[in-house]
């Protein structure tokens, strides 16, 4: 029996849609107005069914169109949605590039186009596309992924310190007693909410400010001493600490070293942040007998024990 095609809705473009001759051609998302389009179509298309296409490079909405399906019953609904509205922005802006004719730039002047963004919600942008391409070269749909080598902008490092005035501001306006306890708790340990919600209450410490939560053992690493008279990133710290005899941010603490020429960093795009996590690990290591203290949110001092 003869195959004619039909139109269908495509819910994650939100659009009415028709394959002839192999190509899916967009109706527009008006039911009445794409039907009347559809037998346009077929007016002026041979009346004989349609033959097999011939394999092609699909586009980049049809790519999306098959990724979005995939994102939605693999991972959860607000992944969906994040995915969904980026890549059909980005697919409006480019309803008929194939993937053979897609560009590095086609994605960066989509970026820049969105004035205003962070350097965060810009990495997130390029990242969108570039995870879409690089699933549909996992399961087949394309060769190689045409912006494999677009470079994705580095996050921003955020470090901010709420005074704790602001603090009890915020905390009175929080009707629900639940919610507020959470916010008080994620405050005074300093974890991140999606960590408060995890602990349980056999976890809770003989301070008000700390959780205990057991680590798995891993075998202690054997350090080799430095032997060319240089500072490491955390002694540089101590250093500094000792010098200003005041608390510090980390953003701070690296500017200080750098231009006492204690230590400067090797070439990293956020030194702050990768020493802001060693005095993290070095204090959850040694507890009391760390050279660091926390002295407020986002600063450190020097413990009183080191001399």
């Amino acid at each position: 029996m003869p195959h004619f095609p039909k139109p269908f809705f495509r819910k994650p473009r939100n659009c009415w849609c028709v394959q002839i001759a192999g190509k899916q051609v967009n109706l527009g998302p008006d039911r009445e107005a794409a039907f009347q389009r559809y037998h346009e179509l077929m007016q002026t298309s041979p009346s004989a069914p349609v033959p097999a296409a011939t394999p092609k490079c699909p586009t980049v909405p049809e790519i999306a169109d098959a990724f979005l399906d995939w994102v939605k019953q693999e991972r959860a609904a607000k992944t969906f949605e994040w995915y969904q509205s980026r890549l059909q922005e980005f697919c409006q802006r480019h309803p008929d590039l194939t993937v053979n004719d897609l560009k590095p730039f086609h994605v960066q002047e989509w970026v820049n186009s969105r004035k205003g963004l962070s350097q965060t919600s810009r990495r997130n942008l390029v990242r969108f596309v570039k995870t879409c391409l690089t699933w549909a070269v996992r399961q087949g749909y394309i060769e190689k992924n045409p912006i494999a080598l677009l470079q994705v902008p580095c996050a921003e490092h955020r470090e901010v310190t709420v005074p704790p005035g602001e603090f009890q501001q915020l905390i009175s306006a929080i009707p629900d007693g639940s919610f507020r306890d959470l916010v008080v708790i994620t405050w005074e340990t300093g974890c991140r909410p999606q960590e408060s919600l995890r602990v349980e209450a056999r976890q809770k410490g003989p301070c008000t400010k700390e959780y205990q939560v057991r680590c798995p053992a891993k075998a202690a690493a054997t350090k080799t001493p430095k032997t060319d008279g240089k500072l490491s990133q955390l002694d540089a710290g101590v250093k500094v600490l000792a010098d200003s005899g005041i608390p510090m941010t980390t953003k701070t603490m690296i500017e200080a070293m750098a231009s006492k020429g204690y230590w400067t960093s090797p070439g990293g795009a956020t030194p702050h942040a990768t020493l802001y996590s060693a005095i993290l690990r070095e204090l959850q290591k040694m507890g009391t007998e760390a050279r660091f203290g926390k002295a407020d949110r986002g600063q450190f001092k020097l413990n009183a024990t080191v001399k």
